[in-house]
């Protein structure tokens, strides 16, 4: 899946020591999950940046449901922010088509 609102998965890699070890590559994102800006960084947001990035969540779920894929885990850990404050879902383990 492409879509400026979903974190980019870009392959996996092995861990040939423990065979069982798979590990996800995504593109990296800055500034890391709206949980720890809000409850760990203390980022006080104002009215035009939650709107921006409800928006944003809302238009990616959108993308999402338009292809029968629902994450089933939404929440703030699962909400990633860039540099430029986009956002980006992730973690999509409890997906469901």
């Amino acid at each position: 899946m492409r879509h400026p609102n979903i974190v980019l998965y870009m392959g996996v890699s092995i861990d040939y020591q423990q065979q069982s070890c798979l590990y996800m590559i995504t593109e990296f994102v800055s500034k890391g999950s709206l949980f720890d800006l809000l409850h760990q960084r203390k980022v006080v947001l104002d009215d035009s940046r939650i709107i921006k990035i409800t928006q944003q969540i809302a238009v990616a779920l959108l993308y999402l449901h338009s292809r029968q894929l629902y994450h089933c885990d939404l929440k703030s850990q699962n909400v990633l922010i860039n540099d430029d404050w986009n956002v980006k879902l992730c973690d999509f383990g409890l997906s469901r088509y």
